[in-house]
Order: C-alpha cells, then structure tokens, then sequence
C-alpha cells in the first residue's frame, strides 16, 4: 500500500515522522517497508544516508534514484536495503538541476510492488498539479498538525478548500488516515489541544473522502528533538543499531503511533473486503 504524508505547511515534523514510523513499521512490526524520498531537497535521504549520500547523482549509471527514476521513462528504481525490512529510494542530492516536482509525482505509480507499506514523504508545499498527481497515485495519505496556530489554520484550508478540490478530480478517492499531532517542534497548551480537536469536525464534513473517526489521532508523538540529530541517527540507522533505534521509537511515543496508524488501515482493508463482498451480491 502506498502511503503519502500530505501537507502544504513546513517546519512540522514530516519528515522526522515518516522517518520514525518506517523505522517502526519495519523494526517492531516487522512489515516489509520501502521509504521514498520525493523531496528535491533530499531531507529523508541525508536523515538515513548521512554524508553518504553525495555519491547518488542522477548523472549516476550505477543506481537510479527517484530523480534519475522520474527523469527517463524507461528506468526501474532500485531501492537500496538499509535494514532488515527497510529499504530506500533516496533523492539524489542534485536532482534538483533538471527534475520537476509534477513529473516525480507522476512516477509513484511506477514505484516496486512487493512491500507491505511504501511511505512516501513530500516536499514543505505543492502546485495544485503536483498535490493532484501525488493524491492520483496513492492509496492512502495522513497529515501531521503541531500545537501551534499556523499550523492548525493552514491544515484547517488544505481540509475544507485544498483537498476538495483536488480530489474532486480523482476517480479513485485515497483513504485519509487522519492527522497525527506533532509535539516534537513545540509545546502543548489547552488552548491549543482544543483548537486540534475541532480538526476532527473538520474532518466529518469531508463526506466523499473515506475517513478514519476521529480524525486526529489518539496517541501523539512526544517532544524529543535530540533524536532528530542528523548525524547521529543516521549513525544509529547505519550501523543498524537496532537497541537505539528502539529507545528512540519508545521515547518519541512513534510505536504507540505507528500501532494506532496499522490499526487503522487494518480497519479501512476490512471495510473494503466487506465492501467487495457485497458488490458480489
């Protein structure tokens, strides 16, 4: 199943977050996972590659990327493995030169089978064809709101103006997980739990999107910026340090939120099975 996080605001945490439940997803679900770099600024890539990363270029015969991938049609990605049950296609660092956000969107549909969940993480902000085409070629997608007003009135847009529009286009709607709140950047407040809260009557209005209620999630994930350390996780990730990858997961509350996340696609897969069912009859 194909998975993307979808959300125009930057500066929250995505990238983090879909580094940490991949690693969850596939170290303490042990799902086969394969994580997808679609940002040309290669974020997730360096999180989970380090310095390494310089030697993926799209001018690069050896390996194809998902710039190389995206950039000529006749090629295959080659993810590469990272652990036990995690692989990459990392963003080459400079694909920037000659790829487009629209046509890397395009190719998801093209992506490996194989896998048990693909996450994809996007880039801080989308064109309206490029958040068309990314909805086009996914199964399912969430969101992630931090407690903080910019985030929550920018998320409040994408729900009520930006995704009815863009799915209104859409012949096969994705599923809308829902949102995850984010506490990683900043803090809690009451008044800021209670504005995230009214997201989820926000969300009941979004009657042609199937949708998991409530929308916003139960669990969180728990402020702990010092896992977000480049070098260090990357470290931890390279030399599969497995016993500090799951402190980190355990301290960051990721594993309460990624068995909340695998419950809810297990619910939406039993509806579609019954769904199916029915159509028979």
């Amino acid at each position: 199943m194909k998975i993307a996080v979808f959300t125009i605001k930057g500066g929250v945490g995505k990238t983090a977050l879909v580094l940490l439940l991949g690693l969850a997803f596939a170290t303490e679900f042990k799902k086969k996972v394969l994580l997808v770099d679609t940002d040309l600024q290669a974020d997730l890539s360096y999180r989970i590659l380090g310095d390494s990363l310089s030697i993926y270029s799209i001018f690069s015969e050896e390996y194809y990327g998902i710039g190389r991938f995206s950039s000529l049609p006749n090629l295959r990605a080659r993810p590469i493995n990272i652990m036990d049950n995690l692989d990459l296609i990392p963003m080459e660092h400079d694909a920037f030169i000659n790829v487009d956000q629209q046509t890397i969107m395009r190719k998801l549909s093209a992506l490996p089978e194989g896998y048990d969940i693909i996450l994809i993480d996007t880039p801080p902000s989308f064109d309206r064809v490029s958040a068309e085409e990314l909805l086009r070629n996914v199964d399912a997608y969430f969101s992630i709101v931090a407690p903080a007003k910019p985030s929550i009135r920018i998320l409040n847009a994408e729900l009520r103006l930006i995704l009815p529009m863009l799915l209104d286009k859409i012949k096969n709607t994705p599923y809308f997980i829902g949102i995850i709140k984010n506490n990683i950047y900043s803090t809690n407040s009451r008044e800021m739990s209670s504005a995230i809260s009214m997201l989820n009557d926000i969300c009941d209005t979004l009657k042609a999107v199937p949708h998991h209620t409530p929308c916003v999630f139960t669990n969180e994930i728990a402020r702990r910026q010092a896992i977000l350390n480049y070098d260090s996780f990357a470290f931890l990730i390279k030399t599969k340090n497995t016993m500090s990858i799951s402190r980190s997961l355990s301290n960051t509350k990721a594993l309460s939120v990624a068995q909340e996340f695998l419950y809810r696609l297990q619910k939406y897969m039993v509806s579609k099975e019954e769904e199916a069912e029915n159509l028979k009859y």
